[in-house]
């Protein structure tokens, strides 16, 4: 008889050795990449730099002839001049490498650093790196010249063009040719002059424009495509203090067939280097309207000069310059991710060029200060939009009517007076303007002080009956003629004045620098004196206007407030103490200008009160209703029963009578 015969594998050799498979599909690889050199291989890439630096000189040189490519020689050249008087608002020193922009510098003696030394550069204002490495604002990879110089290890953006002959204070031209001589690019700087005694409404001297070119030197038709670097090196100021630093703005078409929709974007570079510690990176794909970087009081932006809805082919799509805009960052804080140097570039469509002919692209860049005037005129007018506290998003639209009108009479004030004074007569002319409201607000604090020991007493009368106790406090009110939420109204009608107020003094470009007292810079805290390093929460100065400040609402605060007779209302006077503290820290660090605001209000106020006060007619009380008890007894009655009955008593009725119900209804034990 045969015997059964056995399988091949049992299921215990079968799961050893789906194990072991399972074992070297994910060790071999792992081990290859840690010990790259054991196994022959190379080793692993590395994460795609923050900068977008190209890794084409790591790969391994191809064999064969190199590319004869001719590179010029190292070169810079200065557009316009530092000095005013000569029509030009800017200087600006363009770089061979690349055909690049090294720095440009405002000679408005207004738009000096903050140490006072020397003129503002609106970019150029990062370190070079030794190895030179950092990219330079507006140099630009003409990707079809680069896969040809490859093998050479050099790139456009960093090799040196030919800075041609014929430059001038007004313009200049870089050249670079392709190895095999097929195409040629020129890049035209041109520098704009303006109106000097306009400077804060002429757009043109602050325009920089670029003429980039391609020439098809073939018998054939070509496709090129080339990326443009955006503006580096933003000036960070007052980076311990200020709300926000630097930001990426965009404005995209999202309607082709609506040349006014448009969508503004604004990311800030805490948001960006978190979007790359995610690998989640934005790219705008709309056709762009401005793109750039902003920080509080500059901005650098880049504005395509042909209209980017404009169909020339009738294809059905936009002609627009570039496939994607998308943010880079240029110098990372690690310690202050909201600190760090960020750009952006802009890739190019790949666009087919005739034989013989040329492609020209031309950009507006603007380079200079945020004055309303000047944005209207580039129509930029949404650069200027600042993020919004979601905090106070209900108030914003009644507070920005009310920080134009600041600005306006900040700007009024300032043409005669110094910014510091200047700020000091607009307090004067707010609180004018509140007056009404600030008389109520007297009356209804001296009423309080004397109701409140009245309400004490009908606490403890109606202990154990609340339907009563309010009912008895309404009509106490109506005797003073009081309403308790009326004290609140004039809070909520001075909130979008300081919303106004803080975006005002946030964004007018004349108080920074602008001296009063000891402090240096109204747009900034006070800064006493130093602390020599950084603290958490405090900043790296001593700022005296916040803590005095707050002493100042504190004896406000305690002067309107009737004083405590039971331990709750000692509780509540310590919470409204602590919270005002509370509030001083959050204001520590805002600008000396706002600080000084709240200060000239805090006194002015104090003066309208001790006037309000002893010129306010006294207060009347209305008797109280009076009832006969058939003893003859003649005692006060706090309710008519006869009055209509308000919506709140016939609420508390019915909750009072729903209870009663319930109580009835529950079973006996």
């Amino acid at each position: 008889m045969d015997q059964p015969q056995q399988p091949l594998f049992d299921r215990r050799t079968l799961i050893s050795m789906l194990l072991l498979g399972v074992f070297l599909l994910v060790w071999m690889p792992t081990i290859q990449r840690l010990f790259p050199a054991f196994f022959g291989g190379k080793p692993a890439p590395a994460a795609i730099a923050e900068d977008d630096k190209t890794t084409d000189d790591k790969d391994k040189q191809p064999e064969g002839p190199l590319p004869n490519f001719e590179e010029g020689p190292a070169a810079t050249h200065i557009l316009g001049t530092d000095a005013p008087g000569k029509g030009y608002f800017l200087q600006v020193q363009l770089n061979s490498r690349g055909a690049s922009v090294d720095w440009a510098k405002l000679n408005d003696p207004r738009y000096l650093t903050l140490d006072r030394k020397e003129q503002l550069k609106v970019v150029g204002n990062l370190p070079p790196n030794a190895d030179g490495t950092e990219p330079l604002s507006f140099n630009t990879a003409i990707d079809q010249i680069n896969s040809q110089i490859k093998p050479l290890k050099k790139t456009t953006e960093k090799a040196h063009w030919k800075l041609l002959p014929g430059a001038t204070s007004e313009t200049a031209t870089f050249l670079v040719q392709a190895p095999d001589n097929s195409v040629a690019v020129r890049k035209t700087y041109t520098l704009q002059k303006g109106d000097e005694a306009n400077r804060d409404e002429d757009a043109a001297g602050y325009v920089l424009k670029i003429d980039l070119s391609i020439e098809n030197l073939k018998a054939a038709p070509t496709k090129q495509s080339y990326r443009l670097q955006g503006p580096v090196g933003l000036p960070l100021e007052n980076v311990a203090n200020s709300r926000t630093l630097m930001e990426v703005k965009v404005a995209t078409h999202g309607d082709l067939s609506d040349p006014s929709d448009i969508s503004h974007l604004i990311r800030t570079a805490g948001e960006i280097t978190t979007q790359f510690d995610k690998a989640k990176i934005d790219s705008y794909l709309d056709p762009i309207h401005y793109a750039g970087i902003d920080v509080q009081f500059f901005s650098a932006l880049v504005l395509p000069s042909k209209d980017q809805l404009l169909d020339a082919n009738k294809d059905g799509n936009a002609d627009r310059y570039f496939s994607s805009v998308y943010p880079t960052i240029v110098a990372r804080n690690t310690d202050k991710p909201i600190r760090s140097s960020i750009s952006l570039r802009m890739q190019t469509h790949e666009f087919e060029i005739a034989a013989g002919k040329t492609l020209t692209h031309s950009y507006r860049v603007f380079l200079g200060p945020k004055q309303k005037a000047i944005a209207q005129a580039l129509e930029l007018e949404l650069s200027l939009r600042e993020p919004e506290f979601s905090l106070f998003k209900p108030f914003t639209f009644c507070a920005r009517p009310v920080e134009k009108l600041l600005q306006l009479l900040l700007g009024f004030y300032g043409t005669f007076a110094p910014y510091g004074l200047a700020i000091i007569m607009l307090t004067f002319s707010v609180r004018m303007c509140l007056l009404p409201l600030t008389r109520k607000q007297v009356r209804d604090g001296e009423k309080m002080k004397i109701i409140t020991p009245q309400i004490t007493k009908l606490k403890e009368k109606y202990a154990n009956e609340p339907e009563k106790f309010m009912l008895a406090q309404r009509e106490l009110m109506k005797r003073y003629n009081h309403n308790m939420l009326g004290g609140c109204l004039p809070l909520f009608i001075q909130m979008p004045i300081f919303i106004g107020l803080y975006g005002a003094v946030n964004t007018c470009l004349d108080l920074r620098l602008a001296k009063f007292l000891w402090i240096d810079n109204l747009a900034a805290p006070d800064a006493l004196f130093s602390f020599g390093r950084e603290i958490w929460g405090v900043g790296s100065t001593f700022n005296l206007l916040p803590l005095f400040n707050v002493g100042l609402f504190l004896f406000q605060q305690r002067q309107m407030m009737p004083p405590p007779t039971n331990d709750e209302e000692r509780m509540r006077n310590n919470m409204m103490n602590g919270m005002t503290v509370v509030m001083g820290f959050l204001f520590y660090s805002v600008p000396s200008g706002l600080c000084l605001y709240f200060i000239a209000s805090s006194i002015l106020g104090m003066i309208e009160r001790w006037a309000l006060k002893k010129f306010m007619p006294p207060i009347v009380v209305a008797p109280a209703p009076m009832t006969v008890s058939p003893t003859g007894a003649v005692t006060p009655e706090l309710i008519d029963p006869n009055r209509p009955k308000s919506f709140i008593e016939k609420l508390l009725e019915a909750a009072d009578a729903a209870r009663k119900q319930t109580d009835g209804q529950k079973p006996k034990r």
